[in-house]
């Protein structure tokens, strides 16, 4: 999906990198491998996974009373 936060990330990373070649006169680095990041996914999904399952069993051992 071209409007995935991955794809945005990533042009952004890209649009940064040639923006500092131009701005110090060096050549255009070339596309960005966005696969070289999985490691940073793999660790936001354990990340976010871990929180939730966290919160999940906060939720089951001492539920929030409103009243």
């Amino acid at each position: 999906m071209p409007l995935d936060g991955g794809h945005v990330a990533g042009a952004l990373w890209e649009g940064i990198r040639k923006g500092f070649a131009r701005l110090f006169r060096r050549r255009d680095p070339g596309p960005v491998d966005t696969a070289k990041l999985m490691p940073l996914t793999f660790g936001v999904v354990i990340l976010l996974g871990a929180m939730s399952a966290l919160l999940i069993y906060a939720d089951i051992v001492k539920p929030i009373s409103v009243l």
